[in-house]
């Protein structure tokens, strides 16, 4: 009786383990060991226009927002704790603590920001960058 419970025990343990890797692979937000790891892509993708977007990696309106653009990589996200995972942008961040809400815009050039989601015509507007098949010409 003793044994089975262990072998049960044991099982529980590598599904919930196995089920733990597996989802922070796909969410693409693992912390390696005490470092940050952050996703950093070495191309200059800082757009034009001036516009950075900033997303969070729980945030459903930002992977929403994130699938739209086509084109734009000038973005940066943060996982559920506020950490930095994935920085996309050249330069200076917008500072965190400013942002209330993601997804969040903010244009270096002329210093507007935008809060939330935003739909395909303004995307489309937005920079030269951004394609998708649904932008009306």
């Amino acid at each position: 009786m003793i044994i089975v419970c262990v072998i049960i025990i044991i099982c529980i343990f590598f599904a919930i383990f196995f089920a733990i890797l597996i989802n922070s692979l796909n969410c693409n937000n693992f912390i390696y060991g005490g470092n940050k790891k952050l996703n950093k892509f070495t191309a200059n993708n800082d757009d034009p226009s001036g516009w950075q977007l900033y997303l969070s990696t729980v945030c459903g309106h930002c992977i929403e927002q994130k699938n739209k653009l086509y084109g734009f990589h000038t973005y940066a996200e943060y996982n559920e704790h506020g950490k930095l995972v994935t920085n996309n942008i050249n330069g200076k961040l917008y500072p965190i603590e400013k942002i209330d809400a993601f997804p969040f815009w903010y244009n270096t050039k002329t210093k507007k920001t935008k809060l939330g989601k935003l739909d395909l015509n303004e995307l489309c507007k937005l920079s030269p960058k951004i394609k998708s098949i649904n932008c009306l010409l």
